[in-house]
């Protein structure tokens, strides 16, 4: 059985078909429904046909599916978290191997995803060898070829290059580890203390979740801030990532402001070195485990401390990105509800915004509720308020959603004007054959750009995504970025052209984000 795309996206459809008409190249969807009604398979690139998997119906739902032309199309990656799917051996995604990297970033690009992130510790441990902090066990002893070494982090990148990914850094910033082994000092990396450690209320080391008993660094500690800024120096310095993503910049989740009792109580920061912070601040001199069971006031002040504390992290490595490299795009995935997470992680992003140091954030709205989605969007995109992308993080598949609500959310993204989305995450995506198969068609029915891009870059794939489209409309070879001339443009030759029309509002949006994050770095420089 041939496959509609050996030879890539457009190119692999005209060798499958031949001289079919040309619009047939810029509509795999429609190629696929006229074979199904025929009878005929056409498979993806696993070789599973598309009709063991869909409906016509189904098939016919993903036509709808427009993107602008500029979309961020990422995933979020776990290294090593990968498994065997379709009958494939173990070795498939063996990222021990250079053979295991490249099949795993093959699949990735091969399903129309621009940018990958990749998680750069594992329990806090890294996954490059590390002059701060301490290599995980895992990523010490591998080779890779002549051109990476033993370094899988090197390796993931340039292999990514090489496929046109983009490649950003997603770092847990406060993670300490897992409490896995018997004692916390065995579960901790040599790099890092003990008194390094943020405590809960009731002394513990600790908060248990689904990926184990989790340990947090105490951002009241001065040698912690010290730590954390080395370890991204030395990432910024030695790898040559697209973007560097905060994640996990906050404390763990509390209850404290919704229980009165005691023994229910979750929340963390009490270090010796915190409280006597808090006491000299806020001028207290009781107890305040005691207290501030029963006083609202002095919660709110134990919150508003600790929230400033994370602020100032936050600052200083908004500072390091712009002073070693300026023009990197920072980012932070966030919880998705800015007040609420005040309150129960003292994570004021909100206040991150306001003061202009991401060039997007990406709110995980993990969720199979679309409300909640587009709640997050709509409160995002008032908050980054035309000076930052607005990229939401999707996780449906992570809480048993289908590939159909991952397409749906993706699609209400586009329709509320947005610029693309994050998916948590390759671990659950490559298991899924419906989410995949669906991806791959309207990914490659419809090309997209990255907003990360060049401006030059977004300017030719925009030309040449209107070109393609309404070719009965002449073009110079490269749009007029002039936003007066694009508005006037869609206003006359496409002011009967719906699509186009979303296709010029999505570039006058993209390049008023890149010039407001251009102006602002230039005058940072200036000062």
């Amino acid at each position: 059985m041939k496959d509609w795309k050996t030879k890539g996206s457009y190119e692999g459809i005209f060798s499958y078909f031949g001289s079919i008409a040309v619009w047939l190249l810029f509509n795999p969807i429609v190629a696929i429904i006229n074979l199904y009604e025929k009878g005929r398979e056409i498979t993806n690139r696993e070789g599973v046909a598309f009709m063991s998997l869909f409906t016509k119906e189904e098939l016919t739902r993903f036509k709808t599916y427009r993107s602008r032309g500029i979309e961020m199309r990422g995933i979020w990656h776990m290294p090593k978290a990968l498994i065997p799917r379709f009958g494939f051996d173990g070795n498939r995604y063996d990222e021990n191997t250079l053979k295991g990297i490249q099949a795993a970033l093959d699949d990735v690009r091969g399903l129309g995803f621009n940018t990958i992130l990749i998680e750069t510790t594992v329990n806090a441990y890294t996954i490059y060898p590390s002059k701060v902090g301490t290599i995980h066990p895992d990523y010490k002893d591998h080779y890779y070829g002549p051109e990476y070494g033993n370094d899988y982090l090197k390796c993931f990148i340039g292999e990514a290059h090489k496929r046109g990914l983009d490649v950003h850094a997603w770092t847990t910033t406060m993670r300490a580890g897992s409490n896995y082994k018997s004692t916390v000092n065995e579960s901790l990396p040599q790099a890092i203390k003990l008194e390094w450690l943020a405590r809960g209320y009731h002394n513990e080391y600790g908060l248990s979740g689904k990926y184990g008993e989790l340990m947090w660094l105490d951002p009241s500690n001065e040698e912690v801030v010290d730590y954390i800024l080395r370890l991204y120096e030395e990432l910024l310095n030695n790898y040559d990532f697209d973007g560097i993503e905060l994640d996990a910049i906050r404390y763990p989740v509390s209850n404290i402001m919704s229980v009165s009792k005691v023994e229910d109580i979750s929340d963390f920061g009490y270090t010796e070195n915190a409280l006597k912070g808090f006491k000299e601040q806020y001028q207290f001199d009781g107890d305040l485990k005691k207290e501030i069971i029963d006083n609202i006031d002095l919660k709110k002040k134990w919150i508003s401390y600790r929230t400033e504390l994370i602020n100032q992290i936050v600052e200083k490595l908004y500072s390091l990105v712009r002073a070693l490299k300026p023009n990197l795009p920072f980012s932070a995935a966030v919880f998705n509800n800015p007040e609420s997470s005040i309150t129960t992680v003292c994570q004021d992003w909100a206040d991150w915004c306001q003061k202009e140091w991401f060039d997007f954030i990406s709110p995980m709205a993990y969720s199979t509720d679309h409300s909640i989605v587009q709640k997050s969007y709509d409160v995002t995109e008032t908050l980054v308020d035309g000076k930052a992308f607005n990229l939401q993080g999707l996780g449906s598949i992570i809480f048993s959603g289908t590939y159909e609500t991952h397409f749906e959310q993706m699609e209400l993204i586009n329709n509320a004007g947005g610029l693309g989305s994050i998916l948590f995450s390759t671990r659950q995506l490559l298991k899924d054959d419906k989410t995949m198969a669906m991806l791959e068609i309207i990914h490659q029915y419809d090309q997209a750009i990255s907003p990360l891009k060049t401006k030059d870059e977004i300017t030719e794939e925009v030309s040449n995504k209107i070109k393609n489209y309404a070719p009965k409309f002449a073009l110079d070879s490269k749009l007029d970025v002039n936003i007066s001339n694009l508005k006037q443009l869609r206003d006359t030759t496409f002011k009967n052209d719906k699509y186009i029309a979303q296709v010029i509002d999505a570039l006058i949006k993209t390049l008023n984000i890149k010039d407001y994050r251009e102006n602002l770095i230039k005058n940072k420089k200036e000062c």
